[in-house]
């Protein structure tokens, strides 16, 4: 069955601030129905975290089951080694009572922008620019249209690979589906001063 997502906006503390919902933005839940750059549910997200850094998780409905029991390191998927189970639980319900924020503007990335995604924690940055113009491919539509995998929702996801639309393990980059889950991320237009670039190359191909 397809796997719907709910992104989740937390406070340094990961007390649930914000959820978003697809469909108030016309678009699907399913992770790959969204995950684009210039879609206009990702840039409503982008815009909560604009020089203001928050925590952020993809929170997939299966992202809950199975979840090892604290103090089991085997088997653990990335975002399940960011915080314990019981913590996690907290927020999957807490993201499911979808407390919902609607922007009527926001955030779309433009070609002669430079942002960047900031994650505080790893004191790493991905440049949006960078990223853009090495993973974006054309389609076979006559008009040539470029698309690309926005990187925000895959490096946050919670739970990719169960379910239906998600994004699957014969692509670039699967093993790093999750890496940033829960983290303190920042869209800047700068970078702090020794923050490290990271390179990630999501594509479905």
């Amino acid at each position: 069955m397809g796997q719907y997502y709910i992104p989740t906006i937390m406070g340094p503390r990961y007390g649930v601030q914000a959820t978003f919902l697809a469909h108030d933005y016309d678009d699907g839940l399913k992770l790959m129905e969204h995950s684009w750059i210039g879609n206009a549910f990702v840039g409503a997200v982008m815009t909560e975290i604009e020089h203001c850094p928050k925590r952020v998780a993809w929170v997939g409905d299966y992202s809950d089951d199975p979840y090892p029991e604290d103090g089991v390191d085997d088997g653990r998927e990335l975002y399940q080694t960011k915080l314990p189970k019981a913590k996690f639980l907290q927020i999957y319900y807490k993201a499911k009572e979808l407390i919902n924020r609607k922007h009527t503007e926001y955030l779309v990335l433009d070609d002669d922008d430079r942002w960047y995604l900031v994650n505080h924690d790893r004191k790493a940055y991905v440049d949006l620019n960078k990223y853009r113009l090495a993973n974006k491919y054309t389609t076979s539509w006559s008009d040539g249209y470029s698309w690309c995998v926005h990187p925000l929702p895959l490096l946050t996801a919670c739970g990719n690979g169960r379910g239906g639309g998600d994004y699957y393990e014969q692509f670039p980059d699967f093993d790093k589906v999750g890496l940033w889950a829960f983290d303190l991320i920042e869209l800047s237009m700068t970078v702090p001063n020794g923050y490290v670039e990271e390179e990630y190359h999501f594509k479905e191909e």
